[in-house]
């Protein structure tokens, strides 16, 4: 994996680690140039759907007046 691919994932795995959930646990993955989200159900015993959502390299910049920064949790939370 290069290290853009890398870096946008270990940026949105840090943020995930940030949210807990009684419920559901998140988790990511790279897939292609982004990053693949996932949502599951803690208890696997229950079936229930895992959700998957794409991010796309461009959802995980911020442009602001200062130049582009990268995803922070208030984004990652919109997005959640």
């Amino acid at each position: 994996m290069n290290q853009n691919k890398q870096a946008r994932l270990d940026r949105v795995l840090a943020q995930l680690r940030l949210y807990e959930h009684p419920l559901l646990e998140f988790s990511a993955r790279s897939k292609g140039d982004g990053v693949e989200v996932i949502i599951q159900f803690k208890d696997s015993a229950i079936p229930v759907h895992t959700y998957y959502f794409e991010l796309h390299p461009r959802d995980l910049i911020i442009h602001n007046l200062n130049g582009p920064s990268s995803v922070n949790s208030t984004t990652l939370c919109t997005i959640i």
